[in-house]
């Protein structure tokens, strides 16, 4: 007599187990990874929608990530999305320090490679330190929803050291060249080669993607610029956060049409991030910690 074969969900489960037991350590640093590209969508996808909202007059203006992410609270399990999600961008600064640190993509070192390297390290810390600052959402949402103040505390800090406003300068600076490189990844990068897809789910993958970018580049640059223009008045209070920064575009000439097309950009990169959490090739490379090694396969 022929065995019925399990349920699709026990044949699920038995593979997970199996290629848990194969390579532990490599499957849950992956595992985490992916997680992250999740939460990172999330981030993206909510803010986003609130600035969508914002562009078409629905909700009193653009958000930031803190500000979009304690909406969340209202939510049922809403404390615990926020958690759920200050992990997953822990598990995602981790996947970008074994790609910064130990090339988890094969760049090599070459001059562009390690420009792209060191690029992944610094997202890595703003994503950490973007996961630290949920756990604090958790703690002070009455404090969140009267307004975000982080970017004008941090250049108060930087201006009261010595040479501070320069450096808020550099730093403005380099916020405002990552935002507009957005817009080289966008026309030139190959996103396929990173993705393991075909067909219909890739073309969408790398639309999302191309979209994305430009959202980005929009949304960014002017933080970046906000922030050299505090530095060079020597003024905190001119420094803007991410949601601040939407709405001083938003009172442009045809800033409601800028931000929509900014937030459909950044719904377009949460959209590509999830892609990623599924099709992201990933390769945990070998590193040894006292003698024990991790293995890529």
């Amino acid at each position: 007599m022929t065995a019925a074969a399990p349920s699709p969900e026990i044949a699920a489960v038995a593979e997970v187990r199996r290629w848990l037991k194969r390579a532990p350590v490599r499957a849950l640093l992956e595992v985490a990874a992916r997680l992250g590209y999740v939460a990172r969508a999330l981030v993206y996808l909510s803010v986003g929608i609130i600035a969508l909202l914002a562009a078409a007059d629905l909700t009193p203006s653009a958000r930031g990530v803190t500000q979009a992410v304690a909406a969340w609270a209202a939510w049922p399990l809403g404390q615990v999305l926020i958690g759920a999600t200050a992990f997953g961008l822990i598990g995602f600064a981790l996947w970008r320090a074994l790609q910064s640190l130990f090339d988890a993509d094969g760049h090599g070192m070459c001059p562009k490679a390690l420009a792209i390297r060191v690029g992944q390290g610094l997202s890595g810390i703003v994503h950490a330190a973007l996961a630290f600052s949920l756990f604090d959402v958790m703690d002070g949402l009455e404090d969140v929803a009267e307004g975000e103040s982080g970017a004008a505390a941090a250049a108060q800090t930087l201006l009261s050291i010595p040479y501070g406003d320069i450096l808020l300068i550099a730093v403005g600076a380099a916020v405002f060249a990552m935002g507009l490189a957005n817009i080289g990844q966008a026309l030139f990068q190959d996103f396929k080669k990173r993705l393991d897809c075909e067909g219909p789910a890739c073309a969408f993958a790398v639309g999302f993607a191309r979209f994305g970018y430009i959202g980005r580049a929009l949304a960014f640059a002017p933080v970046g610029f906000f922030l050299m223009e505090a530095g060079l008045d020597a003024r905190a209070d001119r420094a803007m956060s991410l949601g601040e920064s939407l709405e001083v575009v938003e009172a442009q000439p045809f800033g409601s049409l800028i931000l929509g097309f900014a937030a459909l950009g950044l719904l377009a990169f949460g959209l590509f991030a999830l892609m990623e959490a599924r099709f992201r090739r990933m390769q945990v490379p070998k590193i040894a910690f006292s003698g024990v090694a991790i293995e890529t396969a």
